[in-house]
This record gives C-alpha cells, structure tokens and sequence, in this order.
C-alpha cells in the first residue's frame, strides 16, 4: 500500500521489543511525514516544542515501566523531523507499584490483582479512544499511533471502533498476530489492513 494520506490514522503494532519495533516506525513515520505521532510507550509525557526535548533528552526518564533507552530512537527521530510526539496511555499505563511488580513479572498476581488489572486493562483502552477523539482532525496528514499488538487485535474495541485507519501490525509466517515472543523471527512480516 503506498498512498497512506487517506487515513485519519495510522496503527503500528508494537511488539515491545520481541522484534526492532523502531526499524517499522521509522519507516511509515519517513514515508508520511506526521505532524504529531502518538504512543503508547511514553505514557502521560507530551514532546511538543524544542525545550520538551531538551529537557527529556536530558534527564533520560520515562517511568518505572519503560526505560528511555526504549524509545531514545523514536524520541531522536520526531526532534529531528519536528513531529509533535505525544504520550497516548496513562501513567505507568496506570498500574501502582504493587501491580508494577506483577506486570514486570517480579511476582504472580493474586485474584484480587488479576481482577484490577482486567479494570485497568479497560480504563486503558477508553483513555486510549478518548486521546484518538481528541487527536483526531488535528492535522492535515495522517496521524500515527504506536500502540502495543495486543491493544490491536481484531476483536478490540480500538479496532472496531476507529475507522478510516491503517493498521499495520507484525505477523508470523501463518499471518497470525505476534502477540508473544516467536520461536523463530522467520518468516514474520508487517500486514497491513484497513478499517
């Protein structure tokens, strides 16, 4: 697909770093010259002018959940191209520091966990079409999101809710979703479909 100005918006599944994610980002964000890219992995931070750059460039935080080293490249890039880059999630994707000891696999969860995770799971996703509303006829050219490939699935409420978008998101070699580390990187592929 090469005319990608049609879309409102633009989805790239993130894998969060089974595959070099930034090498995919890069590319569409090359090809389509965004005015604001959104993503998930900087969580609340907004990068909107020079200073904000500076500043982040500088004290290299994002939060206990992802490490700046995770997105110095994407960070780097929209600086360079002068890109609005925008966080699209809550902060620590709005998990406490006990359910952050969960998520990062440090312990097993208890029911009671596994239950508010589900709640926040769901908070996440209406913040998530909350920002696209907000977001959406704010520029003339398409709007790219980085979101995570599990927030991406067919049967999610961004999928079937946003329309007029792009999703392009990584798949093994029988075009399933990778939604988990492969065995192999053979085979693997970005497929892209519209909405």
């Amino acid at each position: 697909m090469k005319d990608y100005t049609q879309f409102s918006f633009i989805f790239i599944g993130d894998t969060h770093g089974f595959l070099d994610d930034f090498s995919k980002q890069k590319e569409i964000i090359k090809k389509t010259q965004p005015e604001i890219v959104l993503s998930e992995q900087l969580q609340h931070i907004n990068l909107e002018s020079p200073e904000d750059y500076e500043k982040i460039q500088q004290e290299k935080k994002i939060s206990n959940m992802v490490a700046y080293e995770e997105v110095e490249k994407l960070i780097a890039l929209c600086k360079e191209q002068s890109i609005k880059l925008k966080g699209f999630d809550l902060e620590t994707f709005g998990f406490d520091k006990t359910l952050q000891e969960v998520i990062q696999g440090k312990r097993l969860p208890t029911h009671e966990e596994e239950q508010k995770i589900e709640e926040i799971v769901k908070k996440r996703t209406q913040h998530h079409l909350k920002l696209l509303k907000d977001n959406e006829n704010t520029s003339q050219k398409p709007i790219i999101v980085i979101l995570g490939t599990f927030h991406l699935i067919d049967e999610g409420e961004i999928v079937k809710t946003v329309k007029n978008s792009l999703l392009i998101r990584p798949t093994d070699k029988e075009g399933k979703l990778l939604l988990e580390p492969p065995e192999t990187i053979e085979g693997i592929t970005y497929t892209e479909t519209t909405r």
